[in-house]
């Protein structure tokens, strides 16, 4: 028997999936683990959770697609934290890499995570490109934080007298229970999570583009736009368009809004690349790196494993 645990860690949520011989035997999802925004305590509690979809199972190997992973002494901690809980070796991937594997099985492909932040990876006959990653502090851009904080900056822009009221600036006051700026900024500066918080204005900004509300129309626009850019830089340094699948949280429940603009912004910039999904759970994919890594990986487990965790 194999027995492997794949983490996907997100900042919107975790979820593990226990796989045993190749096929799906548990998933467990628990609240936001990445360590980079929410500390490596709180991380650690949320992956602990999820980890319950491994109880009473003797595991071989642990795979963990992390966002927000940077190495160094919060990988170290990541890694001692799912190894004494689940007793097994673990091996460590940032979740860009975890989600090119659910997008084309260690194939050939540009992949986007568009879930809390912004990340891009694309493998070319063994070359690797990446563009973004950087964070919330530095980059995120086409992320639900990205789209929130654009949300929180045109009410704050209302509200101090450059602009006029709009129904988006109402829906942010309304969701942070603010009618004056001071008060909107106490409400995400002293929040346990403000980036969380911020992301958390996302789906309220698509339902009003949605609707043709103008200022959450040129919000959805500009994150399109801004993924890509990224998904170009990676064209451009790997010699030209690839396949390209697109995921996160973001992305996966707005789709009918975002796929066409970021095919359209791509075929303005010479790319004309339509986006489709991964083929398997990110979870799953982070469970076949590690397998990969330890050498339990044979080609029937492979196809087993593509085939119980197809989306």
């Amino acid at each position: 028997m194999v027995a492997l645990l794949g983490v996907d860690s997100g900042g919107t949520k975790t979820e593990a999936v226990l796989i045993i011989d190749g096929e799906v035997s548990a998933i467990v999802t628990a609240g936001p683990s990445n360590a980079a925004a929410i500390g490596l305590e709180a991380a650690c509690a949320n992956i602990r959770r999820a980890l319950r979809a491994a109880a009473g199972v003797r595991l071989d190997v642990i795979g963990l697609g992390s966002a927000g992973y940077l190495g160094g002494e919060v990988g170290e901690g990541l890694r001692r934290c799912v190894s004494a809980e689940a007793g097994a070796p673990a091996y460590i991937f940032e979740d860009v890499e975890a989600a090119h594997v659910s997008a084309f099985l260690f194939g050939d492909g540009v992949v986007g995570i568009l879930g809390t932040g912004s990340n891009f990876l694309g493998v070319k006959s063994g070359v690797r490109a990446r563009a973004g990653g950087w964070g919330h502090l530095l980059g995120d851009e086409g992320s639900a934080y990205h789209v929130g904080r654009e949300a929180v900056r045109a009410a704050l822009r209302e509200l101090e007298g450059f602009e006029e009221e709009s129904e988006l600036g109402k829906a942010v006051r309304s969701a942070l229970g603010a009618d004056e700026a001071v008060p909107l900024l106490r409400a995400i500066y002293f929040s346990q999570d403000p980036k969380g918080l911020i992301a958390s204005l996302a789906p309220k900004v698509f339902e009003l583009a949605r609707r043709g509300e103008a200022k959450a129309v040129k919000i959805v626009g500009a994150a399109a736009e801004g993924a890509a850019e990224y998904i170009s830089a990676i064209f451009k340094r790997l010699g030209g368009p690839l396949p390209l699948a697109l995921t996160g949280s973001l992305y996966l429940n707005n789709e009918d809004l975002l796929a066409p603009l970021i095919s359209r912004a791509l075929s303005a910039r010479g790319y004309p690349v339509e986006p489709r999904r991964p083929v398997i759970r990110q979870s799953c994919a982070a469970a076949l790196m590690a397998a990969k890594a330890a050498g339990l990986l044979p080609s029937h487990l492979l196809e087993s494993i593509k085939t119980s965790c197809a989306i």
